[in-house]
């Protein structure tokens, strides 16, 4: 297995013309330092299904592997802390808040897609 898995990593760099080990440089972690750059993360990852033409914005909520949908659902995970980030959108952990921060997420695929537009 040593010699297969050698030999694969080796070739695979090669034919692509890198460097280093396969799995070198790929991933990274930030500190966050306040809420605010939580809550920027936080509104990325939600948004990746709809960038990726997965969902609409308004079945977000609904989309399986987002953890939005976990923390709409009652028996949702429980290490799953929303607080930080929405308190940074002034926003309670109630429907109420979930519905604005979908309107929020809402305005910023908006401003982000007429920036793109703009920028044509």
């Amino acid at each position: 297995m040593h010699w297969l898995q050698s030999m694969f990593s080796t070739r695979f760099t090669r034919f692509r013309k890198e460097r280093g080990h396969l799995f070198q440089g790929r991933f990274t972690s930030t500190v966050l330092e306040d809420e605010h750059a939580v809550r920027r993360v936080v509104d990325y990852i939600h948004l990746n299904p709809v960038r990726a033409k997965a969902v609409p914005i308004a079945k977000v909520g609904e989309f399986r592997w987002s953890s939005h949908s976990q923390f709409l659902a009652r028996n949702g995970i429980k290490v799953l802390n929303a607080e930080l980030w929405m308190g940074a959108l002034d926003l309670n952990r109630t429907p109420k808040g979930w519905a604005k921060y979908l309107r929020y997420l809402d305005e910023v695929v908006g401003i982000r897609e007429d920036d793109v537009i703009r920028s044509a």
